[in-house]
């Protein structure tokens, strides 16, 4: 152990270590935040900056070279605010009412824009107005018995029409007809069949076959295991008559070999070890079988020629699948041309008698009633109504994009993608928002954000 250590040395060490991490890495945070800011700074980004540096200032309150750079920003974003103020009134006073919603939002959206009563009472006069002018508004006629209530208002982006139909460009007119007709009952017959215990008859024990073939089988391993132990034990008295002459031999010489002796002596003891050693295990299997062998025979003894055995008969029946059909249609009028949609509900069932043989009992026809059947009908044709009208919103929403796209004029085009943005609540795909925002920051500049869709819907 070190001369110089200390209880507690290690632990407080680890704790100051820690400190100096933490203290590094806050550093570090802060250090990335001022130079973020700075890159934005540099780029005339100030609302990008502001954010950047008041971070900064969360980490270091005290640093006053970071609040110099925060209000520097602050100062630029402001003025740069006012001038978005001026370009909506413009923009409002020339009738380019996208372009003014939009910078109207942005103004408002921003807290430290301060409190403006005008832009607020013109963005919500605009809102109004741009929404009831966007979304596409339906006048739907049908009949409440089929279809149901309200049955346009669950669809979003979708403005049920309180008013008469008066052919604006954002206006549809549906009517909606139902006829049920052609009640349908299909049947068809399947053949079944399962097996029923008809009688008894004896047949011969299958297990007395199984028994003698076991006492062949053993008799045969027996007959090999005593010819193997007589063979065992000749193997024996050859190597114990072997060893014997080997060394009455040696008794008989004057000057025996010892080499020679000990080699052939060496090979006559293994010969009797193998030959004990297999005469045991030979005996041993042989007694194990004899054992099998007596109580097989014993078994077989014990065991009856003929046993009783169950006759199975197969019984066949039928089933009947039932289809309960009923059939309608749709009739959608849209700018005076009917499509005709065919509906069909179908009630499946199955059933049969009773099978007393099969143990099995009767499966009745359970049919839906005409009525309730009737009602799933109305279902079906609500679901198609309805997504008639989600398809022609999806081509309403598309006409208003690429009429947007073909359009020449950079002013025109945007209050086109405007429309077409407040047209839908999840807002404008990322290509259009970026379209949308390059236009904005090439005539507002780049100090403040456009972020569309939150300008759009506050999201």
């Amino acid at each position: 152990m070190n001369k110089f250590y200390f209880p507690g040395y290690a632990r407080h060490t680890v704790h100051a270590s820690l400190c100096v991490l933490i203290t590094l890495l806050g550093g570090c945070t802060h250090t990335n935040l001022i130079n973020q800011g700075d890159s934005y700074a540099e780029q005339g980004r100030h609302e990008l900056a502001m954010v950047q540096y008041h971070q900064a200032l969360q980490l270091k309150p005290s640093r006053d070279d970071t609040r110099v750079k925060y209000n520097e920003a602050q100062i630029s974003f402001q003025r740069w605010l006012t001038s978005i103020a001026d370009a909506a009134d413009v923009a409002y006073q020339s009738n380019l009412r996208g372009r003014a919603f939009m910078l109207y939002s942005k103004l408002l959206g921003t807290k430290s824009a301060g409190e403006n009563v005008q832009a607020q009472a013109r963005f919500q006069a605009l809102q109004i107005a741009l929404l009831d002018e966007s979304l596409l508004q339906v006048k739907a006629s049908y009949p409440v018995a089929v279809f149901g209530h309200n049955m346009e208002s669950d669809i979003a982006d979708l403005l049920p029409m309180v008013g008469d139909f008066s052919g604006l460009p954002n206006q549809r007119e549906y009517s909606f007809a139902f006829a049920a007709f052609d009640t349908i009952i299909v049947e068809q017959q399947e053949e079944r069949s399962g097996e029923y215990i008809s009688g008894i008859q004896i047949v011969e024990n299958p297990e007395i076959d199984h028994l003698k073939n076991q006492i062949h089988h053993l008799n045969r391993e027996v007959k090999e295991f005593r010819r193997d132990r007589k063979k065992y034990r000749h193997r024996i008295k050859e190597a114990k008559h072997k060893i014997s002459r080997i060394n009455e031999e040696q008794d008989y010489k004057t000057e025996p070999d010892t080499n020679l002796t000990g080699e052939a002596l060496k090979q006559a003891l293994a010969q009797l070890h193998r030959a004990k050693r297999k005469l045991h295990k030979t005996i041993q299997a042989m007694e194990d079988d004899e054992e099998r062998l007596y109580n097989t025979i014993h078994q077989l003894d014990m065991t009856p020629a003929t046993i009783i055995e169950e006759v199975y008969s197969v019984h066949s029946y039928f089933v009947t699948h039932s289809a309960y059909i009923l059939k309608g249609e749709v009739l959608i009028t849209a700018a005076g041309s009917t499509v005709v949609y065919p509906l069909e509900v179908v009630n499946n069932d199955s059933y049969h008698d009773a099978q007393p043989l099969l143990n099995m009992n009767a499966d009745p026809l359970v049919q839906i009633s005409a009525q309730a059947l009737t009602a799933d009908l109305h279902v079906s044709a609500r679901t198609v109504a309805q997504s008639f009208m989600r398809e022609e919103l999806q081509k309403y929403r598309a006409g208003l994009l690429a009429s947007a796209r073909g359009e020449i004029d950079k002013s025109s085009r945007f209050e086109k993608l405007v429309s077409y943005g407040l047209s839908g609540r999840n807002g404008v795909s990322n290509r259009v928002a970026h379209q949308m925002e390059e236009e904005l920051q090439a005539t507002y500049g780049f100090d403040g954000e456009f972020p569309i869709n939150r300008l759009l819907y506050g999201f």
